[in-house]
C-alpha cells in the first residue's frame, strides 16, 4: 500500500521513514517510531537526507538503523544527510530515543540527530542510546553523539547519554565525531565513548 503522511506532519510531501527526501520542507511535532531500517547510504528515522532552508521542529524518533555501504553508509537518527546547501537547515527540539545506529561505512558519519551535517543549525535536541556491545551509536567512520561531522554547523544546547562508538571506529566524539567548521554552545554529555582503538588518530571530535 501507498505510505501515509505521518499525523502531526507539516511537511511538502509525504515522508516514509527512512528513504524520502525533505527539500525546503517543514515537519513539526511528529513521533516516528521504527524497528528496523536498512540501507545503503543516507539511512534516517525521519528522512534519508534533508536539504536546503527546511525546518525540522519537535520531532522524536526511535528505531535500529543499519546502513551497510563499506565505503559512505551515514546515517543519523533524524536524517543520515542534512546539507542546507545554499541556505541552511534548522533541526530544533528534537529527540532520538534508544536510538542504535551501526554503519560499515569507512568513510561514514554517523550521528544520534544527524550523520554528514553541512550548513545546519541543531538546536536544543537530545540523543539516548544503549550501552550494549550492538545496541549503542557506532560505525567504521566518523561517530557523534548528535552529528557525524560539522561543517559549517551550528550546534546549541545538546545532551547525548549512552555509549558512543565502537571498535574500529576512525573517530569518536561525545557530540560529534568529525570537528570541521562552525560553533558549539552548551552541550551535555552524560554517557561513555567506546574504544576504538585507533589510538590518538581518531581524536578528531568534539567531547572524547
Amino acid at each position: 500500500p501507498a505510505p501515509r503522511p505521518p499525523q502531526g506532519s507539516q511537511a511538502h510531501r509525504r515522508i516514509r521513514p527512512g528513504d524520502e527526501k525533505i527539500d525546503g520542507g517543514v515537519v513539526k511535532h511528529l513521533k516516528v517510531q521504527a524497528d528496523d531500517i536498512c540501507g545503503l547510504d543516507c539511512i534516517g528515522v525521519l528522512a534519508g537526507t534533508i536539504l536546503g532552508d527546511s525546518t525540522i521542529y519537535d520531532v522524536t524518533v526511535s528505531g535500529f538503523l543499519f546502513a551497510e555501504d563499506e565505503s559512505e553508509g551515514h546515517a543519523g537518527g533524524i536524517a543520515g544527510m542534512t546539507d542546507g546547501q545554499t541556505g541552511r537547515v534548522i533541526v530544533e527540539n528534537c529527540t532520538a530515543d534508544g536510538i542504535v545506529i551501526q554503519s560499515l561505512g569507512e568513510n561514514g558519519y554517523v550521528g544520534g540527530i544527524s550523520g554528514k551535517t553541512r550548513r545546519a543549525d541543531l538546536v536544543d535536541n537530545t540523543a539516548y542510546t544503549q550501552d550494549g556491545a550492538s545496541n549503542r551509536i557506532q560505525g567504521k567512520g566518523y561517530v557523534g553523539g548528535i552529528a557525524g561531522n560539522m561543517d559549517q554547523v551550528n550546534v546549541y544546547n545538546s545532551y547525548v547519554d549512552g555509549t558512543i562508538g565502537g571498535n574500529g571506529s576512525r573517530a569518536v566524539g561525545g557530540i560529534v565525531g568529525l570537528y570541521e567548521s562552525g560553533n558549539l554552545v552548551l552541550a551535555r554529555f552524560a554517557g561513555d565513548i567506546s574504544r576504538t582503538n585507533q589510538g590518538a588518530s581518531a581524536c578528531e571530535g568534539t567531547f572524547l
